[in-house]
């Protein structure tokens, strides 16, 4: 999606590189990772170190891609396909991880303690795979608080944003019984219609907002295939 440019962009920009360091886009990049990588037939091979791309000079390794456990084989093999969707997953991982360290962002107590209590739900599958989730979720926390600082749109209603919107369409909805009980009855329901539509808008400008602030980072990353 082509993003207008905002204010933000410079806030919201992974530390300075120099200027005549040659730059890829994103998907540049993508693309001369795939070309170097790929075989005439069959998947493309990757090694657990194997170091397929760099965002500001930090390596992206094959295990920033998948879990890696101790007794997988030397070499994994994936599609092209998933192989340059899990490579962009990874570079926006790290360009997250960027930014939000040149804001000074970090994880509150409330959000180490989801992560832990996510660490302790997935306990019985490989711990490769749990340490990857729990490292994913992490990079979520780190893109919402991101987006909350630019001041994009929060995904979630709170009462107030529920009020307002039935003031404004308190024809449409219906007024509400004066007796308490038929009352607190009829606002249960015209709630949680108002909650669906809401969620449903909300949802959509927080991801579209998501992509401006992934696409701002990497216009002003150097992203390099080496």
């Amino acid at each position: 999606m082509e993003a207008p440019k905002d204010s933000s962009a410079a806030a919201l920009s992974s530390p300075a590189t120099s200027s005549e360091a040659p730059r890829l886009s994103s998907s540049e990049a993508l693309r001369a990772v795939v070309a170097r990588l790929v075989e005439p037939e069959g998947p493309i091979r990757l090694a657990r170190g194997q170091i397929l791309a760099r965002v500001n000079d930090v390596p992206i390794v094959a295990s920033d891609l998948i879990p890696w456990r101790a007794e997988d084989r030397k070499e994994r093999g994936m599609t092209h396909e998933m192989f340059a969707f899990l490579l962009k997953r990874a570079i926006d991982r790290e360009l997250v991880s960027q930014a939000a360290g040149a804001q000074s962002i970090s994880l509150s107590a409330a959000q180490v303690g989801q992560l832990e209590r996510l660490r302790a739900a997935e306990q019985e599958r490989d711990p490769a795979q749990v340490e990857f989730d729990v490292r994913d979720a992490a990079s979520e926390l780190l893109l919402a608080d991101l987006v909350a600082k630019s001041g994009g749109p929060n995904p979630y209603a709170g009462p107030a944003d529920v009020e307002a919107y039935y003031r404004r369409h308190a024809d449409e909805l219906g007024a509400l019984p004066a007796a308490t009980e038929a009352r607190a009855a009829a606002w249960q329901q015209i709630e949680a219609r108002i909650r669906q539509i809401l969620a449903t808008e909300r949802q959509a400008a927080y991801r579209d907002r998501i992509q401006d602030i992934l696409g701002e980072l990497e216009a002003h990353a150097r992203i390099s295939d080496s």
